[in-house]
């Protein structure tokens, strides 16, 4: 398998941002039905401040909501005074937004953008990169900077699954990068997790 993401920065209102992103999954449908459980199990319960199921549904996709608690400063700073977060699964991809609760408009736009781009027929991107990841060890090996990573790395990337894809966008209003990365990566994360 590989992961595919996609991850933007959208202005929302006139000095904070919203971040919206999107990650396929291939048991997305399975991971929508237990997230739609979770969401309906707890706002029964007593005590859910801040969670809310069911705010709205976009192309199929039903989003829920949390406010959180305790928000840092530099959070407040990008996002705004209240930023919320709002989830959501499609059968192929889950959603997530974070920003002022203005943002679910920015989730709701993007949703019905990616449904109507992959209706569309027209495949590429005007500018795509991409790297097999183990042929720059060898580089970080002589820079030595951090030898535990190459080890994991060497480890990761044996059996392949060592490329990198990302394909930028740039419109008026928004910048956005499309990200995919080999099966080996989503070992690298698991050993610098065991790692740590």
């Amino acid at each position: 398998g590989k992961l595919d993401a996609h991850i933007k920065l959208v202005q929302n209102g006139d000095e904070k941002l919203a971040l919206i992103g999107a990650l396929k999954l291939q048991e997305a449908a399975s991971f929508r039905e237990g997230l739609q459980e979770f969401f309906d199990l707890i706002s029964q319960a007593e005590d859910t401040k801040g969670i809310k199921a069911n705010v709205a549904e976009v192309e199929g996709v039903v989003i829920h909501q949390i406010s959180p608690d305790n928000v840092k400063n530099n959070a407040r700073d990008i996002f705004g005074e209240n930023p919320v977060i709002f989830l959501g699964c499609s059968d192929t991809e889950c959603w997530v937004a974070m920003g002022e609760p203005s943002s679910l408009e920015l989730l709701s736009a993007s949703i019905s953008a990616a449904a109507k781009q992959g209706k569309q027929t027209k495949p590429g991107s005007p500018f795509l990169f991409s790297l097999k990841f183990a042929s720059i060890l060898p580089l970080a090996s002589q820079k030595n900077k951090d030898p535990e990573f190459v080890e994991s790395a060497k480890v990761a990337f044996a059996t392949g699954g060592d490329l990198v894809t990302f394909s930028p966008k740039i419109t008026a209003s928004q910048f956005s990068l499309n990200l995919e990365l080999g099966e080996g990566f989503i070992r690298l994360f698991s050993l610098a997790i065991a790692n740590r």
